[in-house]
């Protein structure tokens, strides 16, 4: 109905025009009012046009182009960078976000701010990476509406249910974005993880946002359940067995897997002997396996309030590849000689085999140093 490549084409770079003069340049008829202003509307939201607070419109004059992670803060309006070392920003308006989210990758042009000296703004002109893929929030009503409120505040944006009757207020939910929409983003619900104000809920649902995998596949179980509980006759070939020394674990009192354990001794020339042994995860999760990758999936275990998020399944962290005391395990052992001033004089690595005589925790450690045990 209306020309949008006309109506820029008129429109002199940082002239401000008002309502009535951009419908005069178009010859707008007045009982054509209400559909121009929808026009103008979406020309704003596809970032073609620009708009003032007082309600004026202008095409900015671009002095350059850059694509980069746009920042948004809690009031609503977002940041891009422009030069490499971020001392330069572009400020995008709340109105020119097209729908980005917060660190999603976006190409800007930008140009001077005239109310500003030294000052850039921002218009995205495509939005080249999405970052933001899910997210938990607690369901809201807003209106007549059911919404979500996201627990990371620097999840903003418009969001509707493509299912409203399968949430209620208060549900503490995993939603993935289904559809990213010029105006709403579409949300699926992947998990229900509970009622607002549920015990645990709350670590649960940091859990669930950072993405942390906190469940095992099948394929990895299955080659769980396929590693013995205890170390084989034929696995100690080629390895040193220390198995009668006397050897400790020393951890947190609420440690339940044990991946290193030490001895020391005295030697006749007055040095010591360290030795340090660490539980040879390797023997058991092979390259490549399925085990391997979910391994470097998850990168390490996680030490939450209330719980661990191990990186192998249980049956080998808290099992075999744990150094429990009075089992053998293989290790991969080195053995450190210390002289009086403390310099390493002699150092070696190889695989062995052990059995911690204790389980020691930091506490007993030093209340033992201290004379108090």
């Amino acid at each position: 109905m209306f020309d949008s490549k006309k109506l820029i084409s008129i429109m002199e770079p940082n002239k401000k025009y008002d309502f009535k003069n951009l419908a005069k340049l178009l010859n707008v008829k007045i009982s054509d009012n209400k559909n121009f202003s929808k026009f103008l509307f979406d020309l704003c939201n596809k970032n073609e046009i620009m708009q003032t607070f007082d309600r004026k419109y202008y095409i900015p004059k671009f002095i350059g182009e850059i694509e980069n992670p746009i920042r948004i803060n809690a009031k609503g309006f977002g940041f891009v960078d422009i030069n490499e070392d971020g001392s330069l920003a572009a400020f995008v308006p709340k109105q020119g976000l097209s729908n980005a989210l917060n660190g999603d990758v976006v190409k800007i042009k930008y140009f001077a701010d005239t109310k500003k000296d030294g000052a850039f703004q921002g218009v995205i002109t495509q939005i080249v990476e999405r970052t933001t893929s899910s997210f938990v929030g607690v369901v809201r009503a807003f209106g007549g509406n059911l919404g979500i409120e996201p627990f990371d505040k620097n999840v903003l944006g418009r969001f509707r249910f493509e299912d409203p009757k399968s949430v209620s207020v208060n549900d503490v939910v995993k939603v993935e974005i289904s559809f990213y929409g010029d105006h709403v983003n579409k949300l699926k619900v992947v998990k229900t993880l509970g009622k607002e104000g549920d015990t645990s809920i709350d670590i649960l649902s940091a859990i669930e946002n950072a993405v942390i995998p906190y469940e095992f596949d099948k394929e990895t179980l299955a080659e769980a359940a396929r590693i013995p509980d205890t170390v084989q006759e034929k696995e100690l070939e080629g390895r040193e067995d220390k198995r009668s020394e006397l050897i400790v674990t020393i951890d947190g009192e609420d440690t339940k897997d044990f991946d290193d354990a030490i001895t020391v001794k005295k030697l006749e020339n007055g040095n010591y002997l360290l030795s340090v042994h660490i539980a040879d995860v390797t023997h058991y999760v092979k390259e490549d396996s399925a085990l391997d990758d979910e391994a470097k999936t998850r990168g390490t275990s996680v030490y939450l309030a209330d719980r661990v998020i191990p990186m192998l399944p249980e049956k080998l962290s808290n099992g075999i590849c744990s150094l429990n005391p009075n089992v053998d395990r293989l290790v991969l052992s080195s053995d450190m000689e210390i002289d009086k001033d403390g310099n390493t004089v002699r150092k070696n690595v190889y695989p062995a085999v052990i059995n911690s005589k204790h389980r020691l925790t930091y506490k007993q450690v030093n209340k033992f140093f201290a004379k108090e045990i």
